[in-house]
């Protein structure tokens, strides 16, 4: 990590910047080697691009960072869990059914010609055993609530809530909070800042009477 350092009357200042997708995070330690106390307000220092044209981020406090944090949080968990609500399985069974049928079949009828030179005429009746099989193939398709499914959204959905507020705790007691140091003491952290695309940055911290100012290059 390339970092910037910098000693006033025994106040000594060392930061480095990372930038992350939404904004500028500021690693800092301040230690106090003077003989009287000091007050470091994260809120007053100010993060500057210097050319072509001046211009000044936005200091962002932690708090809100960590609110953000705990709503994507929660946002996600939400999506989540209705996803899980909506979670279906589908099902599809194929069936055959067989089977013979049997019974009698009466006919009846007549009959009329010439045999020889002689004409005749009948007419008969009679019964008649009749007998055959059958097959059918149905499928039956059917939705139902997939419960495993909606376990995983529902245990999936709550660790995205703890994770969301350990990564919010984690901002909050990892940030530089204003302070009084006294001397001989030290205290480190992360400042925020708005996120830019700026190569060079000047990052100026007062304390005191002074100014510290660091020049950085991206």
């Amino acid at each position: 990590m390339r970092f910037s350092s910098l000693t006033v009357n025994n106040v000594s200042v060392a930061a480095a910047l990372t930038v992350n997708k939404k904004d500028i995070a500021v690693i800092l330690l301040v230690y106090n080697r003077a003989n009287q106390n000091i007050d470091v307000v994260p809120s007053k220092f100010v993060l500057a691009r210097e050319s072509p044209k001046l211009k000044i981020y936005e200091y962002i406090p932690p708090e809100r960072i960590a609110d953000k944090a705990t709503r994507d949080a929660h946002r996600a968990a939400f999506w989540l869990a209705l996803a899980g609500a909506f979670a279906t399985q589908t099902t599809t069974t194929h069936s055959t059914t067989t089977g013979s049928v049997s019974g009698f079949g009466q006919s009846m009828g007549s009959l009329s010609g010439f045999v020889g030179g002689t004409y005749v005429f009948g007419s008969y009746s009679g019964n008649s055993f009749l007998s055959g099989t059958y097959s059918a193939r149905t499928t039956t398709t059917t939705t139902q609530p997939d419960y495993y499914l909606r376990d995983l959204y529902i245990q999936e959905s709550r660790e995205r809530i703890i994770r969301g507020d350990q990564a919010a705790n984690q901002i909050l007691s990892s940030a530089f909070k204003a302070n009084t140091l006294v001397p001989g003491k030290f205290m480190s952290g992360y400042v925020y800042f708005v996120r830019t695309d700026s190569a060079d940055l000047v990052l100026q911290i007062p304390i005191g009477n002074y100014i510290f100012a660091m020049p950085f290059h991206l």
